[in-house]
């Protein structure tokens, strides 16, 4: 008899041993599937996201801007952070949408604008393309479009992303500092013309 318990315990000791490992073998099992099968919805999801990061991306660019002031009466334009007025709207410039960024350490005051008709051509682009790969190729035309000209009162030595056009010394004795966006050049020529107009008040 005393062999007999002596082999039911070394048993029940194998037992639990085996159902130990048969249980971690379980469990690590469930925690890699569960893995796999997380990282097949999160593949779906991007997959599928696609046009929600997009989406984001785009109103993100249109978020930068604000409409610049238009007075009623006469139609003139106006960015009062910078103290500038420019004509009335024309046909071949359309709506102004501009920031206005204040100085920062070692970066002068500056304005940067487009057109609502600029804006919308490179953002609609970027949103419509067919994957996300190709709609992050369009992403530095799109950013550079929605800040295609920039305005500054100090030269624009320090500004690499953009071609100085011209200069222009303002009624209250500013000198005018007027650059395109090197990405995006094209359909600048209206506005560019236009903005020769701006006039301090």
């Amino acid at each position: 008899m005393p062999t007999k318990k002596k082999s039911n315990k070394q048993s029940s000791s194998i037992s639990w041993r085996n159902v130990l490992v048969i249980s971690l073998a379980v469990v690590v099992g469930l925690g890699v599937v569960a893995q796999i099968c997380f990282n097949r919805y999160v593949l779906r999801e991007l997959n599928n996201g696609q046009p929600s990061i997009r989406t984001m991306l785009s109103d993100a660019l249109v978020a930068l801007n604000r409409p610049a002031t238009v007075d009623g009466p006469t139609g003139k334009v106006y960015l009062p952070e910078a103290k500038l007025v420019l004509p009335a709207y024309t046909p071949t410039v359309g709506e102004l949408l501009y920031t206005y960024a204040p100085p920062v350490d070692s970066v002068q005051a500056h304005l940067t604008l487009t057109t609502r008709a600029v804006a919308a051509r490179t953002v609609g682009a970027l949103k419509n393309t067919p994957s996300l790969d190709e709609a992050l190729t369009k992403l530095p035309e799109a950013q550079a479009c929605s800040r295609q000209f920039l305005l500054s009162f100090e030269k624009l030595s320090s500004w690499t992303d953009y071609e100085e056009l011209f200069t222009k010394t303002l009624q209250d004795g500013r000198t005018l500092h007027v650059a395109v966006a090197n990405e995006c050049k094209a359909g600048s020529e209206a506005l560019r013309e236009y903005l020769r107009d701006a006039e301090s008040y």
